[in-house]
């Protein structure tokens, strides 16, 4: 199966997203293609709901290409999900949001989650994307790390500590059972923090990837009476 990773951001340099595209091959399937392109014209980061707008004509644009080159499924790499639910109206092929997908699994495998978030201003978009999805009462919290995105890329080790002190508050205070990580600059810490603190922890990008691979594998889509193309406008 060819599942194509659409990066909404402009940061990303060709060898970083190769980088990207090999580490998340090892989580793969042996019989997945994975490939990883990048917006032309967007944010440098996603931070704000200001720039999911920026991402999102190029990032739709994207997602059309992908299922004109025969693409069985898109992830897109924002933890905000940036356009999800307009690409999923574009096309038949399955769109999979990583903040959806690691909502979805941490309701599953526990009674309440808390999500580790790059920034304060982050609290809004997933205590509404918990909305959303119906799971509201599951989420414990949210808690920011004081890290941009860029930083989360640049001190590694910081980010990992502060992870996993944040996630240890978030057990003893918030109730939490589970732990997601919400952004995908923290993609490929989190066997380092459940290996700490003892509960699961889910990166966003690796529950993405199976939930892609899951819904090819089945020949599943999400519906198009949820999300029907947008009509046609006459000129």
């Amino acid at each position: 199966m060819r599942i194509r990773v659409i990066v909404p951001i402009t940061s990303f340099s060709e060898d970083y997203l190769e980088d990207r595209r090999k580490r998340l091959s090892k989580e793969a399937l042996p019989m997945t293609e994975l490939e990883f392109v990048s917006v032309k014209k967007g944010p440098i980061t996603i931070e704000s709901f200001y720039e999911e707008e920026l991402a999102a004509i190029d990032l739709l644009e994207n997602v059309k290409k992908a299922e004109e080159d025969g693409v069985d499924a898109v992830i897109i790499w924002c933890s905000g999900d940036p356009a999800v639910h307009a690409a999923r109206e574009l096309v038949k092929i399955p769109v999979v949001g990583p903040g959806e997908a690691s909502f979805i699994l941490a309701a599953l495998l526990a009674h309440k989650f808390t999500v580790i978030s790059p920034l304060e201003r982050d609290i809004v978009r997933y205590e509404n994307m918990a909305k959303i999805l119906g799971i509201e009462s599951k989420l414990a919290s949210v808690r920011p790390l004081g890290i941009t995105v860029l930083g989360l890329r640049s001190n590694r080790e910081k980010a990992v500590e502060r992870i996993i002190l944040l996630s240890e508050k978030a057990i003893k205070e918030d109730g939490a059972h589970a732990i997601v990580l919400g952004c995908l600059g923290m993609f490929g810490m989190a066997k380092e923090v459940q290996e700490k603190i003892g509960i699961p922890v889910i990166d966003p990008g690796i529950a993405a990837l199976k939930i892609a691979e899951l819904l090819v594998q089945t020949g599943l889509s999400f519906s198009k009476l949820t999300y029907p193309y947008p009509p046609k406008k006459e000129s």
